[in-house]
């Protein structure tokens, strides 16, 4: 009986908090029981997000190069799901100053909604040493989706 009662009060106990969780969540905007507008709890201040010229514009999420070893390496950064990468599958010469970078094809199954970025090195096929060198990167299904300068 003893250990009955024990289960009962802690019953009790977790219903009369779920009662006053649910009546302080239904108590309205002002967050008074009673109405009572001297009692109530302020609403919060708007967040300001500021002009939309100080938010990022879209092409910062651009891929980029960078030069690891000048005529041997450079790195690849582009920006997407974290879960899902772009990777390059090959690099092709199409002459002294231009490499194609063959992107994989997409990974299969679900990504995470997520913009981040993805550094790898690649590293250049032999006579690619024209300078600038252009870097066209190219998705699977062929088309080019950017195109870059290694100076």
């Amino acid at each position: 009986m003893e250990n009955m009662t024990g289960r009962m009060r802690a019953t009790m106990i977790a219903g009369a908090a779920i009662t006053l969780l649910v009546a302080g969540c239904a108590s309205g905007p002002g967050g008074a029981l009673d109405g009572n507008p001297e009692e109530a709890v302020p609403a919060p201040a708007p967040v300001e997000t500021g002009p939309a010229e100080s938010l990022p514009a879209q092409d910062d999420f651009g891929p980029s190069v960078a030069w690891l070893e000048e005529g041997a390496s450079f790195e690849l950064t582009t920006y997407g799901s974290s879960s899902c990468p772009a990777e390059v599958a090959e690099v092709l010469l199409d002459a002294a100053d231009l490499v194609t970078l063959q992107l994989a094809p997409p990974s299969e199954g679900a990504c995470t909604m997520d913009m981040a970025p993805t550094t790898q090195t690649v590293e250049l096929p032999e006579g690619a040493d024209g300078r600038p060198l252009g870097v066209a990167l190219r998705a699977s299904d062929g088309t080019v989706t950017a195109e870059l300068s290694l100076d």
